[in-house]
C-alpha cells in the first residue's frame, strides 16, 4: 500500500509540476470526499422524492379505502333491505298460492256440480210433440227451486 501511495504522489507531483506529495494527496482526498458527499446528497434527494411519492400513493390508497368501505357499508344495508323485501314477497306468495289452491278447489267442486246438472239435462228424453212449452216451464221451475235451495 505504501508503494501505491508513493506512486500516486509522484504521479500527482509530475502532473501538477512538483510540490509536496501530501498536499496532492490531501487535494485528491478532498475531491473524492466532495464527490462522495455530492453523490450521498443526490442519493438522499432521490430517496426523499421517492418517499414523498410513496406517501402520496399511500394517502390516495387510504382515501380510496375509506370510499370503498363506505360503499360496502351502504351495499350491506341495501342487501339487508332486499333480503327483507324478498322474504316478504315469498310470504305473500305463499298466501296467494294457498288462496289460489282454495279457489281452484271450490271452482272444481262447482264445475263438477254444473257438469252433473248439464249431463242430467242432456240425458233427458226429448219432450213429446206438442208438450215442449210445458216441459221447458217445468225445467225452469225445477231450476229456480234448486237455486233457492242453495
Amino acid at each position: 500500500m505504501g508503494k501505491f501511495l508513493s506512486g500516486l504522489a509522484s504521479a500527482a507531483g509530475t502532473l501538477f509540476g512538483g510540490g509536496s506529495p501530501l498536499i496532492y494527496l490531501a487535494i485528491a482526498a478532498a475531491i473524492f470526499a466532495a464527490g462522495a458527499g455530492a453523490g450521498w446528497t443526490l442519493n438522499g434527494w432521490r430517496l426523499g422524492a421517492e418517499v414523498a411519492k410513496l406517501e402520496g400513493q399511500r394517502d390516495a390508497l387510504v382515501a380510496e379505502n375509506a370510499l370503498v368501505r363506505n360503499a360496502n357499508q351502504r351495499c350491506a344495508v341495501d342487501v339487508a333491505a332486499v333480503q327483507t323485501a324478498v322474504t316478504g314477497i315469498v310470504e305473500a306468495s305463499k298466501g296467494l298460492t294457498k288462496a289460489a289452491n282454495d279457489a281452484m278447489s271450490k271452482a272444481g267442486a262447482a264445475a263438477a256440480r254444473l257438469t252433473a246438472s248439464a249431463d242430467e239435462i242432456l240425458a233427458r228424453p226429448p219432450p213429446a210433440p206438442g208438450k215442449e212449452c210445458e216441459t221447458i216451464a217445468a225445467e225452469q221451475a225445477d231450476y229456480v227451486r234448486k237455486r233457492r235451495a242453495k
